[in-house]
């Protein structure tokens, strides 16, 4: 008896995480493993269409964050490795005597700790992405 209509409108994913604790690999002859895949499939409507979107939400995601990590070290990078123009040197931001001050060049000083942490943080993206694409 097949399943026309959704028995309840709960979320794809809460539908679809019923699955993940069926071992069932292409080839395995298991009879309880694959009754089990059979129960869940007759218990859980998954319409072609919504499992589609599914997918194609989780790669979007995957790929985004991707690009967003790709972005962020050629940022990290390009302030690690472009020196900073010299105007700079004489731009004083808060003065603390005559010849003392906090000049614009001071703050940016703190430019390679910048990009290093920039660089950390698409790095962790890229990974984090890959690794989401494995699964």
């Amino acid at each position: 008896m097949k399943n026309n209509a959704p028995a309840s409108k709960a979320p794809i994913e809460e539908r679809l995480k019923s699955f993940e604790d069926v071992d069932v690999r292409s080839g395995e002859r298991d009879p309880a493993a694959l009754d089990e895949f059979i129960v869940l499939l007759e218990d859980n409507y998954v319409d072609s269409d919504e499992a589609f979107k599914y997918v194609l939400k989780r790669r979007l995601s995957k790929i985004i964050s991707i690009v967003i990590g790709i972005i962020l070290n050629i940022i990290g990078f390009a302030l690690i490795i472009v020196p900073m123009p010299t105007d700079y040197n004489d731009v004083v931001l808060l003065r603390a005597t005559p010849q003392n001050g906090l000049h614009l060049s001071d703050v940016f000083g703190f430019a390679e700790i910048i990009g290093v942490v920039i660089v950390f943080i698409g790095t962790l993206l890229i990974f984090y992405g890959a690794k989401r694409s494995k699964s």
